[in-house]
Formats: C-alpha cells, structure tokens, sequence
C-alpha cells in the first residue's frame, strides 16, 4: 500500500529546514488534495511561496545541499539538489488572491513529523476550475465528490450530542491509508456487488451510505470513517512501479504484467475513530474485494 505523500527522509529534512527558518509556504494542487482525502495520485509535490527572493530562503535551501534557481528563458522557477526533484515551486495560482490573502485559509496537517499548511481543498477546487486545463478537466469531479463528503461529515459532526466522559484511545488513526489497483482496462465494480460483498466480511461489515457519482464510488461507516474508489483514466506512473518491480521477488513477471495495464483505481480509507489496525483491515478488505475483477493486475 502506498503513503499519501511518500516522502524521503532527504526531502523531509528539506521540509524541515523551510520551517525551521520560518520561511511561509503552502502544499498546493494534487498533493493538497490528497492530504485531504481525494483519491488522486501525482508524480510532484507543488510548493507555493510567500517570498522566493527571501534570504532567509536562501539559507534554508543551502542547509540542507539545495540551491533556488530564478526563472530563465522559458524555464520556470526551481528547486536543485539534494531532495528538490519531488518538489515544484508555483509562483501563482489559478483564480485565486494573493498568498497572504489565501495564507490565512490554509489548512495545517501532519505529514511525518512535520506540520505543513495546506490549502484548502474547496480553493484547490477553485484552481482547477479557472485553470481549466485538460489534465484539471480529469479531475475536478474527482475533488468536487471529496469535497463533498467531508462537508458532510463537518455537518455531522456540528450535530450536538452528548457525549461520555470517557478515555480516548491512543491508537486512534484520522490520516488517510491509500492503496492503488492497476487495471487492464477501465472498470468500475457494481455497486450492488461491492457492497454485498463487503456486508459478508468483518472488516468490511459496518460500511454504509455507498453511492456512485461518475467513475467515483464513496462509502461510509458509523465510526466517522470514509472512503472513496476512483477510476483514473490514465496509468499508474512507471516510475512509482518500476523499483517495487524490480524487488518484487514472489511475482518475476510484474514488470512484464504491470507494463501492459492502462487504468487504476484509487482506493482511500480515512479511519474515523478506528484504530490503525482495524482501519488498515479495512483497506485490505476492499482492494481484496476490487482484485477480484478479472481486470486487475496488481496493487501498489
């Protein structure tokens, strides 16, 4: 299964040293999106500043073997070095204010042991649609389903109730666990399927509020949990597959195999008041139930 952000110890540090010098930025586009519960996967991490010609910048940069390479010709700003190839620097954002204006929107989530701001996944939304790009087209559904569910969850959890005086458990998990399923073709299961499926299995049994909006099937369960499988029109990265191809001793031909496959699904689980145990069954639960499509491949 692979992390929302599958970030190195190297661009950890790199994270790190940003805001150690308090240097202002925010995690925008995809990478946002998925820290926020959207099922959608992207080979680059968009970094957003307040102030690239900052000093302070400078030396966060340097700490750490990374250098800021201005604009040139028709090259856009960049990150060099040691832990930059993951990141790209935005210098704007589509149909939306300044970064102070959209600063104090920002959203603040763990990633490791870093706290990053984020901006918000109604704003993302917002982007995507003024840019309007083909690649945004793809995904704005996508965005706008997620978006949706956790609005609803915000209502619910405005709902008074009373509530006991009672010690939460320390082993509670509210981050997203992602898993990919690589296709032969484009499939969606059935809905009546899938959920008669899952009611027959423990790990599955509680899910609920299933619905299908487009290529995105969203379900619920009554510990807060969520999630949501996406059909992606295009496949998994090669470069994400290759290394785990390479390594994959029980499986010799899943470079062979996994090079032929032309869709994915995006499988999301957020745990709710689960445990990380009960919801990483959960998550295993429902891939298992997706490979059962004689479209399936493999899973990353």
């Amino acid at each position: 299964m692979a992390e929302v952000l599958p970030l190195s110890e190297t661009e950890l540090r790199l994270l790190e040293s940003l805001l150690r010098h308090k240097i202002r930025f925010m995690v925008v586009g995809l990478s946002a999106a998925a820290l926020q519960g959207a099922p959608v996967v992207t080979e680059d991490i968009d970094l957003w500043f307040d102030n690239l010609s900052d000093p302070k910048l400078m030396q966060a940069l340097v700490k750490v073997g990374t250098a800021y390479i201005p604009p040139f010709g028709y090259n856009p700003p960049m990150l060099g070095g040691a832990g930059s190839d993951l990141f790209d620097v935005v210098i704007r954002m589509d149909g939306l204010g300044k970064f102070a204006d959209e600063w104090k929107l920002a959203l603040e989530i763990k990633v490791g042991k870093l706290r990053l701001k984020v901006l918000p996944l109604e704003r993302i939304v917002a982007s995507k649609q003024a840019a309007n790009r083909p690649k945004d087209q793809r995904v704005i559904a996508v965005l706008q389903n997620t978006l949706r569910t956790l609005q609803g969850k915000k209502k619910e959890q405005a709902t008074p109730k009373k509530v006991k005086s009672e010690a939460q458990p320390s082993n509670q998990v509210r981050d997203l666990l992602l898993a990919m399923v690589a296709l032969s073709k484009p499939a969606l299961p059935d809905l009546a399927k899938l959920e008669k499926r899952f009611k027959e299995y423990p790990p599955t049994s509680d899910l609920t509020d299933f619905k299908r909006e487009a290529d995105i099937i969203s379900f619920s369960n009554k510990a807060g949990g969520f999630g949501a499988i996406a059909l992606m029109p295009v496949p998994l990265p090669w470069s994400d597959l290759e290394g785990p191809c390479a390594t994959s001793w029980l499986w010799p031909e899943a470079a062979q195999e996994l090079k032929k496959h032309t869709h994915h699904l995006i499988v999301t689980v957020a745990g709710g008041k689960s445990d990380i145990i009960a919801a990483s069954l959960r998550l295993t639960a429902v891939v298992a139930a997706l490979c059962s499509q004689p479209e399936c491949i493999g899973v990353y």
